[in-house]
């Protein structure tokens, strides 16, 4: 679905940030789609990392992952998120991937760097939206969310605390009741405008 924005009227055009904004969240949060419709909406540039690591690498973020060890993923993420945030002019807003914060560099190097908001949903939508994900075999970005069984929701919900606690860290949390990322983008620029 694309959003049309009437090019007469944009409510939200022309922010400019102070400082980039890092999105995370656990696997179907949805950030990518909420960072893009806040970029569209907003005229704030866009960092989407692992968009970025492919085309740095020239391949899939998945089949690297598979080929080389989880330090070597975490080192080169780390750069490119350094490098985007040195080298932009105008301070992004930045999807994150899900274990964007499970290296301490990382982390710490982000929330320094960053003001972070933490995309909270509840287990019931994410476990919805990855089995809707899985189920339609629409893998076109990382799901490799380390459980055994993606259908089991006690692996599930046992990772998403581990990284919930990780996500606490952020400098904010906004709890998300809904499915759509277009409504989660329009209340995300209502507060940071």
């Amino acid at each position: 679905m694309t959003t049309m924005i009437d090019p007469y009227y944009d409510p939200h055009g022309g922010i400019t940030l102070s400082r980039p904004i890092a999105l995370i969240g656990f696997w179907g949060s949805r950030i990518t789609e909420i960072a893009v419709a806040v970029s569209k909406m907003s005229s704030i540039p866009l960092l989407d990392v692992e968009r970025s690591i492919e085309h740095h690498l020239g391949m899939c973020l998945q089949q690297f992952i598979h080929q080389n060890d989880l330090e070597t993923v975490q080192k080169l993420e780390k750069n490119i998120i350094a490098k985007a945030i040195d080298g932009m002019a105008t301070p992004p807003i930045i999807a994150l991937r899900p274990d964007s914060f499970h290296n301490v560099t990382t982390r710490k190097y982000i929330l320094r760097r960053c003001d972070t908001i933490y995309i909270q949903k509840n287990i019931f939508l994410l476990f919805s939206h990855i089995l809707d994900v899985f189920d339609r075999k629409e893998l076109s970005r990382n799901f490799s969310i380390p459980v055994s069984n993606h259908r089991d929701i006690n692996q599930i919900a046992s990772c998403f605390r581990d990284y919930d606690a990780f996500y606490q860290l952020t400098h904010k949390t906004i709890e998300v009741e809904h499915e759509h990322p277009l409504k989660t983008a329009t209340n995300l620029l209502q507060e940071i405008q």
